[in-house]
């Protein structure tokens, strides 16, 4: 695909997405980030391979590292950790036609498609629209 192409799906899924980065935080947000449950001073996120996510006893350890970066980054603010969760979702976007053009004999003339698709899915209101969901 041509640089325009990518530049174009980028544009595309931030515009679609762009209104979540007002939300504050919701549901468990408020145990893992405003609480920090889920996130580890800057010092201790080696021990993140090595401690359970939160207050649970699933193994998160991406998660931790992404939440306690976050934390340290924007503190309480919300838009700053709903804008990681965009930027997150249009990486996993870009990875997505890389995955689908190597595992499967697609024309490389549908692969803005499927990237667009990915990227506006309705099931992205919770990727993008809830840090809880970064997981």
């Amino acid at each position: 695909m041509k640089k325009s192409t990518y530049v174009l799906i980028f544009l595309f899924v931030v515009a679609v997405h762009i209104t979540y980065i007002q939300n504050g935080f919701i549901w468990l947000d408020h145990n893992d980030i405003q609480e920090r449950q889920a996130v580890l001073e800057v010092s201790k996120i080696p021990t993140a391979f090595i401690i359970p996510f939160g207050q649970t006893s699933f193994y998160r350890p991406i998660v931790t590292i992404t939440n306690s970066i976050d934390y340290f980054l924007y503190k309480s603010w919300a838009p700053g950790l709903h804008i990681t969760n965009l930027l997150l979702h249009v990486m996993m976007v870009f990875a997505a036609i890389k995955f689908t053009s190597v595992f499967w004999k697609i024309d490389k003339r549908f692969l803005p498609f499927i990237a667009a698709f990915i990227g506006v899915h309705p099931l992205t209101i919770l990727i993008v629209g809830s840090i809880t969901h970064r997981q």
